[in-house]
């Protein structure tokens, strides 16, 4: 996925927004427009390109561009995160903020000093 900036995310394509959802174009296919490898196929499902690729359409929110590429369209969310998220990731990060700082850091050999005694 190419991210030239805000206004141009992904595969060239035009970026739909409205004030709620982003939406982002994840290219699937390369770059001779042929299929990219989809991971954890049966040995039914593995067929021919054109198999493959209705089976892509089906579980994914798929389209093709005006450039003529496959892409899957991620949607995202621009609301904050539910209270209960903010507050686990709040909760994590005050552990990490009561460790005490490292006065001094070793990487395990002996000052060049200590040898010359």
């Amino acid at each position: 996925m190419e991210n030239d900036g805000y206004g141009n995310r992904g595969a060239g394509a035009n970026l739909h927004t409205d004030d709620d959802v982003t939406i982002t174009f994840l290219p699937l296919v390369d770059s001779e427009r042929k299929l990219l490898h989809v991971h954890f196929l049966s040995a039914q499902e593995l067929g021919n390109e054109e198999q493959q690729e209705k089976l892509l359409r089906e579980w994914l929110d798929c389209c093709v561009t005006e450039g003529g590429v496959l892409v899957a369209m991620q949607k995202s969310s621009r609301r904050r995160n539910h209270p209960l998220v903010t507050q686990m990731v709040e909760k994590w990060l005050d552990r990490y903020r009561q460790i005490r700082p490292c006065t001094s850091l070793s990487d395990g050999e002996e000052d060049e000093d200590d040898e010359d005694e």
